[in-house]
């Protein structure tokens, strides 16, 4: 009987733990990054050098909350994108640069797996500014294309506690719908995507700082 209560105290104290990090006036700063990276090759009889593409990409994301109530998280996170692709046709080379800044509200809901775990699900409506060209050998003229894009996301993710104040935080995997709006101009298209990736290129790693009261 005595080893039972010792054990239901220990359970309560860890969930008591898991729960201090996430109490209502309690704030956290987080940064997370991501990226992704392709290389591929294809032979092309028409091209005796066949066709290469490289494509590389990094995201940076701080952001910080505020625990309106017990386990629920409000804040703002800012996004810093940039990714570069080249490819080579016969012996030509294009070279696709794509920079991106943004900011997206946010809402996250934790649910504890442990005294040192926690599960969570986001939610965001996200802006995004972002800016594209093209160089290519036949053309010094670098003529950059702008757009804004606005989305709304639902991602999943997980929060391990290394101190009281300090965890891990690792999202995979992304569902939403974006609507990509170029600069008025001649050929203006409007696109509009819904999103649902389990990719790795979806994951992120990020730091969170938690101060408690």
């Amino acid at each position: 009987m005595k080893k039972l209560w010792i054990m239901l105290l220990l359970a309560a104290t860890g969930t008591t733990m898991a729960y201090a990090q996430t109490e209502q006036g309690n704030m956290v700063i987080s940064g997370s990054i991501g990226g992704s990276f392709s290389s591929n090759k294809i032979e092309d009889i028409d091209f005796p050098g066949g066709f290469t593409s490289k494509s590389t990409g990094i995201r940076i994301r701080p952001s910080f909350g505020y625990f309106i109530q017990e386990g629920l998280e409000v804040g703002l996170s800012t996004l810093i994108y940039f990714s570069k692709s080249n490819d080579m046709n016969g012996g030509a080379e294009h070279v696709y640069h794509n920079r991106s800044f943004g900011f997206a509200p946010y809402v996250r809901k934790y649910f504890v797996l442990s005294d040192k775990l926690m599960a969570h699900g986001t939610g965001s409506i996200s802006a995004d500014f972002n800016s594209n060209w093209v160089e290519r050998p036949s053309d010094k003229n670098l003529e950059k294309n702008k757009s804004t894009s606005l989305g709304v996301f639902l991602y999943p993710g997980i929060t391990y506690f290394v101190t009281e104040k300090l965890g891990i935080t690792a999202t995979l995997g992304q569902l939403g719908y974006k609507r990509d709006i170029p600069k008025k101009g001649e050929g203006r298209v409007v696109n509009q995507n819904i999103i649902a990736d389990v990719s790795l290129n979806s994951l992120t790693l990020g730091i969170n700082y938690f101060i408690t009261r």
